[in-house]
């Protein structure tokens, strides 16, 4: 039973290799690519349930590669290295970072944490009434007549509660 579908994405064999030993080994599914140019065609064909993405590749680079599969995905991407360069993995479209040299359990936290999150294509946006009113739950935003709401992640999981379970009584809290 694979739990997911990793693409590692490294042009270093000896950490490939690795990484590939210890997450088939837990259950996953791995791919590898060795350029950012290789990891986008294997995503032409295939896809991923995560990304694990070197920042500094031979060829179009990390970063590039980064920003091209956040065009057409929004698979959850983590990519590692110096912080400056984490901050525009982030702004690229990466969901997370891991810093090298890393921790195993750390990285594996990490991956169990991203593969738990939906995706967009899990749950679309919905939209209730007359359109005034929308909820975002990949992006955990509500809006209404263009105005965004901030709700703290207790309010937004009992919104999420009652969108998917209209007919469940409101848990009641005394305080």
């Amino acid at each position: 039973m694979n739990l997911a579908n990793i693409l590692v994405v490294n042009d270093e064999p000896q950490l490939r290799r690795a990484m590939r030993a210890t997450l088939t080994d837990l259950g996953y599914s791995v791919t590898e690519a060795k350029t950012g140019e290789e990891a986008l065609d294997l995503l032409r064909h295939d896809t991923a349930d995560l990304i694990l993405l070197d920042l500094n590749m031979p060829g179009i680079g990390g970063l590039k590669t980064c920003r091209a599969i956040r065009d057409s995905s929004d698979v959850p991407m983590s990519v590692r290295n110096a912080e400056r360069d984490k901050v525009e993995a982030l702004d690229a479209g990466a969901d997370d970072y891991v810093a090298k040299p890393f921790g195993i359990q750390e990285l594996l936290a990490r991956i169990r944490a991203a593969i738990r999150r939906p995706t967009s294509g899990d749950v679309a946006s919905l939209r209730f009434g007359d359109g005034e009113l929308t909820i975002n739950f990949y992006a955990r935003r509500v809006t209404r007549n263009g105005i965004s709401f901030r709700l703290t992640p207790k309010e937004f999981n009992l919104l999420k509660m009652l969108v998917d379970h209209p007919n469940r009584p409101i848990p009641y809290y005394s305080v």
